[in-house]
């Protein structure tokens, strides 16, 4: 199995629904998803084992390769 599918493979076990993020993207260590801040997205991601904290207009969590990144609509 290549990398980029075994990466792939490793955002979907998340089950985020990845029609919430604007952004996606894979790097060669790093998975990174941008979306608005929005409750649903926040409980979906803290379901998942996300823990957010707040940095200056948006929230950042990161966890086991994946960092995610919601901005708020100002």
């Amino acid at each position: 199995m290549s990398e980029q599918t075994k990466k792939i493979e490793k955002l979907l076990s998340l089950n985020l629904n990845l029609d919430k993020f604007y952004a996606i993207r894979i790097y060669e260590n790093l998975i990174t998803l941008q979306g608005e801040a929005k409750k649903i997205t926040i409980t979906e991601c803290e379901a998942a084992g996300f823990v957010f904290r707040y940095e200056y207009n948006y929230l950042e969590a990161k966890k086991d390769g994946v960092e995610i990144t919601l901005s708020f609509n100002l």
